[in-house]
């Protein structure tokens, strides 16, 4: 028996995620989300054509945006400053919440962890703003506070050419 009605307490979307519509790559706000999300699901490059794939089933991409999309992901993780991160050889936290003692959470988007460093990983797309730097540079604070050593802090723009930038 249920003593609570549901009615309150479930909300439906009556919209799909911008994402999901086949025209989104003309929406660049949309397409930034779902190379986001796309980057945020792959643990080892060995897995990028599957994902891609899974994306594109799931968000109906037209071909050439599911190609656009494999290019992309492809180009990003291939840069030579973050293609032996996605080797297998580290442990891959993507999208994890770390939760402070003040009840706030952050969710760096990907954070490795080897025997000799850390590595924090944030996608960006768009302009670069200052706010993008301090946000990685909080997340070192973070890691350092918890015990972490040899914080290297990586901000990656996405765009027509992948630009790496070392904090």
């Amino acid at each position: 028996m249920i003593s609570i009605p549901w009615q309150g307490r479930i909300k439906i979307a009556r919209r799909a995620p911008k994402y999901w519509s086949t025209g989104q790559s003309k929406n660049k706000q949309a397409w930034g989300t779902l190379v986001h999300d796309t980057l945020a699901s792959i643990q080892n490059s060995s897995e990028i054509e599957a994902k891609v794939q899974l994306q594109a089933n799931t968000n109906l991409l037209a071909d050439a945006d599911a190609e656009l999309l494999l290019q992309r992901v492809t180009s990003t993780l291939d840069h030579p400053l973050l293609k032996g991160y996605f080797s297998g050889n580290a442990k891959i936290k993507s999208e994890a919440g770390i939760l402070m003692p003040n009840g706030d959470v952050f969710r760096p988007d990907k954070v490795f962890f080897s025997q000799h460093e850390t590595v924090i990983m944030e996608f960006k797309t768009g302009l670069p703003k200052p706010e993008h730097e301090k946000q990685l540079h909080h997340y070192g604070e973070i890691l350092k506070q918890m015990g972490y050593s040899g914080i290297r802090k990586l901000l990656v723009y996405l765009d027509d050419e992948i630009k790496v930038n070392e904090l």
